[in-house]
């Protein structure tokens, strides 16, 4: 123990060489840099999606509601009795496609 109190160098040496190793950090991709610093939209706006694309992925989101949702009404309809399982399932099909339609229908289209 006496021998580790006595040796101060070592600990003063490791920090030095830990802050000159950070300080030499390596550029982060656009993806890490976002997630480090926020959200910051880059001033030429190339990463704004266009309004078409915001209405071609309103316009998919909602048809999967729509084939979400007939598709479970077909499921429940062709079998022969509703028992609990065929309920479960064509409810969480129905949820799942309200939840796509909802999202479908809070999309906003980029400003600008």
């Amino acid at each position: 123990m006496g021998d580790l109190l006595k040796d101060s160098n070592g600990a003063n040496s490791t920090r030095a060489t830990l802050t000159a190793a950070a300080s030499q950090t390596t550029p982060l991709s656009e993806g890490m840099t976002t997630l480090v610093r926020g959200h910051q939209p880059s001033p030429d706006g190339a990463s704004t999606p266009a309004s078409h694309d915001c209405r071609t992925l309103r316009l998919t989101l909602l048809g999967a509601d729509a084939v979400l949702t007939s598709g479970a009404l077909l499921y429940c309809l062709r079998q022969p009795a509703v028992d609990t399982t065929t309920l479960a399932v064509c409810a969480l099909t129905v949820l799942l496609g309200a939840w796509l339609g909802w999202c479908g229908l809070r999309l906003k289209a980029p400003r600008g």
